[in-house]
């Protein structure tokens, strides 16, 4: 049996209150090794958790550490870091679209930028990821904002899995996924982990916390008080 490679790690990670997030990380500790998924509840009312930015290093940190693949994101230069970005795949539950591009070409990006495959191939592999989530026309080459919503979703999917990253981040707070979306999702997951990714899953939805079908090596519920990563205040439904 193939011994499982460490891909994301957070080591005592504290973060300082910002506003930008709805708490902050207090001694958060955990490991994500290839084939795993972690899952994170947040709460609907609150969803916004820094996860998420931690993981992919784009947090300024109070204390602690945060290693991808085995390396603390501090000791990156920037060229290294941003060739580690673009080993992860993350959905954006506000959207994360650059809006004076076209949905296909947002979709593409990553690859475009971080890898040296050529543009047919990631185009193929996009294609074939969006036959998968429904998209019968491939992805919409169209500005996002002439786009429907589902189909937006959809997108964002293809492009989170596009290029088989590493660590895959579902940072879906609170997108109202389709269910079409997310069954196809958590299709994709499983073949993702059995190919060696691992995943990190942060969802306000009771029905992704409680489905059976979703195999979580790690789990953390932010909306409790006393689990790590919580402040001190308990948030009511």
């Amino acid at each position: 049996m193939t011994e499982k490679e460490p891909i994301l790690c957070f080591n005592a990670v504290s973060s300082a209150v910002d506003p930008h997030y709805d708490l902050h990380l207090r001694e958060m500790s955990f490991l994500l090794s290839s084939g795993e998924m972690g899952l994170f509840r947040v709460h609907r009312r609150q969803p916004r958790s820094p996860v998420a930015d931690a993981a992919q290093g784009l947090l300024e940190l109070q204390s602690g550490q945060v290693l991808f693949q085995q390396k603390d994101w501090r000791h990156r230069g920037p060229s290294d870091a941003s060739r580690s970005r673009g080993r992860i795949g993350r959905f954006f539950g506000a959207g994360g679209w650059v809006h004076h591009l076209d949905v296909d070409e947002n979709v593409t990006l990553r690859e475009r930028h971080h890898t040296r495959i050529s543009l047919r191939e990631i185009e193929t592999e996009a294609s074939d990821l969006a036959n998968k989530f429904g998209l019968k026309n491939g992805v919409p080459k169209e500005r996002p904002a002439r786009v429907d919503g589902h189909d937006l979703q959809r997108s964002a999917a293809v492009r989170m899995f596009l290029g088989k990253p590493a660590l895959i981040i579902l940072d879906e707070p609170v997108a109202g996924l389709h269910p079409d979306v997310l069954e196809a999702m958590i299709v994709e997951f499983k073949t993702a982990c059995a190919g060696g990714a691992a995943v990190l899953w942060l969802s306000a939805d009771p029905y992704v916390w409680a489905n059976p079908a979703i195999e979580a090596a790690v789990r953390i519920d932010l909306t409790d008080p006393s689990s790590m990563g919580i402040p001190g205040s308990s948030v009511s439904e």
